[in-house]
């Protein structure tokens, strides 16, 4: 019965069968965009977008903190270079709309886990990477 149903429907919308055809449809299960589940095209495109903008904000401030000396100055680095997009207004309107989307949720989680881990990167690497810079500029004429 489910896959007469299916595809019934599937007649029906590509071959673009009037009401009168869907009111003959065999009983079963009606699918409405944007009922249940599913949230409308629109709520998705906006996490999604959103998601995306805050992901370049991310590498724009993880380049930006890439040349710094020390962790202090490469966190404040970070942060500063993910602004604007990153403003606590901004994060909280993208988290709700995020919030109206089934995988929506998902990818705003993906997003925060990878900016703490960049984070972390930074705090880790850039004590690492700090003497060794120093050495390199010994070296180059002033």
């Amino acid at each position: 019965m489910f896959i007469v149903t299916s595809t019934w429907q599937i007649i029906v919308s590509v071959f673009g069968l009037g009401k009168e055809a869907v009111a003959e449809a065999p009983p079963g299960p009606r699918v409405v965009a944007g009922e249940g589940p599913t949230a409308p095209a629109e709520v998705a495109r906006a996490c999604a977008d959103g998601v995306a903008q805050l992901e370049q904000a991310l590498d724009r401030g993880f380049r930006a903190a890439s040349t710094a000396g020390s962790e202090d100055a490469a966190l404040r680095a970070f942060e500063g270079g993910r602004l604007p997009e990153w403003e606590a207004a901004r994060v909280a309107a993208l988290d709700g709309e995020c919030a109206r989307h089934p995988r929506g949720r998902d990818a705003y989680a993906a997003l925060l886990r990878l900016k703490l881990a960049e984070e972390g990167f930074l705090r880790r690497q850039v004590v690492d990477l700090a003497p060794v810079r120093r050495d390199v500029e010994a070296y180059l004429p002033r």
